[in-house]
């Protein structure tokens, strides 16, 4: 199927302006009303799954590349007011969208295709038949028309709610100001990286290069504390205002439906399939965990005690938030392990990284990525690459991406992988092209500086793996479907491939590769320092994996039990649970959880995923890191296909066997 390459006049859109965005939503659903009159007037008689089914899909498809596109500037534009505009753009299409989706003429014709279809579907067409006329059902449509309406008007006010919690998120900002005097500790590259207020104090903001390093570093406990205080309101009341309201509706969605609560609903459509499932992995691996993770803790109380010459010393919320925010978790491990996170970072400029992966990644799944310029983008700091497969002639690309790694007030503040252009077949007069995937990278590392560039921490590195990953799952697809293409998998699925790839990172070949120092980039990352560094990977495992299920729990209580009691006060109670300590009074924690919204009933998916990422990384562990071979069966099986096959029959067939959790388990020391 022949690929388009995109031209100059394809990214125009990454600089619309306010009435751009305003201009383009009466076109979408202009288009959007045009494809669903084209389906209803067909005679049922002459119904078929190209002009019913197949036409459905693509009178979604056709219009979700300028949504997305509207959706991806509301989190990356540096124009408040072009956010705003996206906001309200990306608010008013999924309340006209879903008012136009609660058709009952589509769902007639759905039906009637479906009880006098003579056609023998298979392989992708037959799944998208099966997941079409279950994803209708669950809008409700198989309900006595008020309840139905009723669901119809819960899920606008959902869609409407989820959006605006996400900006809410975004668009936080606060600082401490640090007086000189208290910056012992604190590394002078990260200092030359934060601005100053007006008398000269240095301003720590909660974007990631600000935050982490300095709970990490800071030997200050009440300066600690206070930056924590302020990330723990991030979101703000308004975001628990929307939080409880969503918690309310969803449930109730769920019971119109059947379904005895919100997890229920979610789970379905996953692999998982129930909560109990999830509830009894969860707690399962809690239990498992359970002694590791009270070892570890000891051992950090007891070097807080010895630092602190108080013998009597508790750990704190600011303590134990995580081990990438922890001041004593960090000074136990330069005491242990005399590794350094500042001290790992010069060796991992982000270009150097980038140009590493690059080639681990072309050599792996046999692609090669061209840098292109002049193009027009959302950002002066992002770059655009095409993706061309190796064994084609010629310069044609196959698909896209583009980076955007610093961070930016009002810009989406962890890092993701977004699809804006899905991979499908479209149809033009006779023949089929096939629409070139495009997908964008948005991380926020550390910016450069006059003294040094852009360094990565190594779970930076991890972590730019991982995303990246998800960029190759979203572009590398050859489904036909785009409801199927890329990473629109089941979402306890989804994380895996990009999980499997974060073990590349651990591995010393792969980690000469990727190093240089920033001074002398023929100095590599020393064999001590990976020596260190593969002796780190278990440092606070089962802390951190306990953590993970912490907040797996925390959602899945939410959306499984009716919530009387506030519900930053239900997190207060399962991290006291878990880990022996007090949240702070009035902690708004809850607020800027961003995966409550998208996520829901779905953060254990990045755990329940983990047991396939181990199981899949046991065929490279075996062949090689770099095995071609290998490489091209992964993607294969597993990134072109996306979702055009069951999850289960993608990894069966890559493993050649049933997945099991044992290399999981090894990875946990369990």
């Amino acid at each position: 199927m022949k690929i388009t390459p995109y031209a100059k006049k394809d990214f125009h859109w990454a600089r619309w302006k306010p009435e751009d965005i305003r201009a383009v939503v009466p076109a979408i659903l202009a288009e959007k009303k045009r494809r669903y009159a084209e389906i209803k007037a067909i005679p049922d008689a002459e119904r078929t799954f190209q002009n019913t089914v197949a036409a459905l899909e693509r009178a979604g498809s056709d219009v979700s590349d300028r949504i997305h596109c509207i959706d991806f500037l509301m989190n990356v534009s540096s124009d408040d007011a072009v956010r705003t505009a996206a906001h309200e753009a990306i608010n008013k299409l999924r309340a006209e969208l879903i008012e136009l989706d609660y058709d009952k003429g589509i769902w007639r014709a759905l039906v009637a295709y479906a009880k006098k279809r003579r056609e023998r579907l298979i392989g992708a067409d037959k799944k998208l038949f099966r997941d079409t006329l279950r994803d209708y059902r669950r809008m409700g449509f198989v309900l006595p028309p008020k309840k139905c309406a009723l669901l119809k008007e819960n899920t606008k006010k959902l869609a409407q709610w989820e959006t605006s919690f996400q900006k809410n998120i975004n668009d936080h900002y606060d600082a401490m100001a640090l007086p000189p005097a208290e910056t012992d500790g604190l590394p002078v590259a990260y200092l030359a990286g934060l601005k100053k207020d007006a008398r000269g104090n240095y301003l720590v903001s909660l974007a990631y290069p600000d935050y982490f390093p300095f709970l990490q570093n800071s030997p200050h406990e009440n300066r600690r504390r206070e930056l924590m205080d302020k990330y723990l309101h991030k979101g703000g009341a308004a975001n628990i205002r929307i939080l409880n309201k969503m918690l309310a509706v969803r449930d109730k969605n769920a019971k119109l439906l059947g379904y005895q609560n919100h997890a229920a609903f979610r789970t379905e459509i996953k692999m998982a399939k129930k909560p109990e499932a999830v509830f009894s992995f969860l707690n399962g691996l809690v239990k498992k965990l359970e002694k590791g993770m009270v070892r570890e803790l000891s051992a950090v109380r007891a070097l807080k005690r010895t630092m602190t010459g108080d013998s009597r010393a508790a750990l704190f919320y600011y303590d134990i938030a995580s081990s990438a925010a922890s001041y004593y978790m960090n000074e136990l491990k330069k005491q242990t392990l005399a590794l350094d996170d500042e001290e790992i970072r010069a060796y991992f400029p982000l270009n150097r990284v980038l140009a590493g992966m690059f080639g681990m990644y072309e050599r792996l799944l046999s692609v090669k990525f061209i840098p292109l310029s002049g193009y027009p983008l959302w950002h002066k700091d992002a770059m655009l690459y095409g993706i061309r497969n190796k064994k084609e002639k010629g310069s044609g690309m196959c698909a896209y991406f583009a980076m955007d790694m610093y961070p930016r007030e009002g810009k989406y503040g962890h890092a993701a992988a977004f699809e804006i252009f899905g991979g499908r077949a479209e149809q033009s007069g006779k023949n089929e092209n096939y629409r070139a995937p495009f997908a964008a990278l948005v991380c926020n590392f550390r910016k450069p500086t006059k003294q040094a560039p852009s360094l990565l921490s190594h779970s930076e590195v991890e972590t730019l793996f991982h995303e990246f990953g998800h960029i190759m799952h979203q572009t590398l697809t050859t489904a036909r479907w785009e409801s199927q293409s890329g990473s629109n998998a089941a979402q306890d699925f989804v994380e895996a491939p990009s999980q499997m790839l974060e073990n590349w990172v651990w591995d010393e070949s792969i980690l000469r590769r990727l190093s240089g120092h920033y001074e002398n980039k023929n100095r590599k990352l020393p064999k001590h320092l990976i020596k260190k560094l593969a002796m780190a990977k278990n440092f606070m495992a089962s802390y951190d994996a306990t953590r993970q299920c912490a907040l797996a729990l925390f959602d899945m209580r939410i959306h499984t039990e009716r919530v009387k009691k506030p519900v930053a006060e239900l997190f207060s109670e399962t991290f006291r649970k878990l880990f022996g300590a007090d949240m702070p009074y009035g902690h708004l924690w809850p607020a800027g959880f961003g995966h409550l919204a998208g996520y829901d009933a779905g953060y254990y998916g990045y755990l329940w995923s983990k047991v396939y990422a181990a199981d899949m990384f046991t065929r490279f562990a075996r062949t090689g890191l770099l095995d071609k071979k290998m490489g091209i069966v992964y993607r294969k099986n597993i990134l072109e296909v996306g979702s055009s096959r069951e999850e289960l029959a993608s990894l069966t067939a890559f493993l050649g066997r049933k997945p099991n959790n044992k290399a999981f388990l090894k990875a946990l020391g369990l």
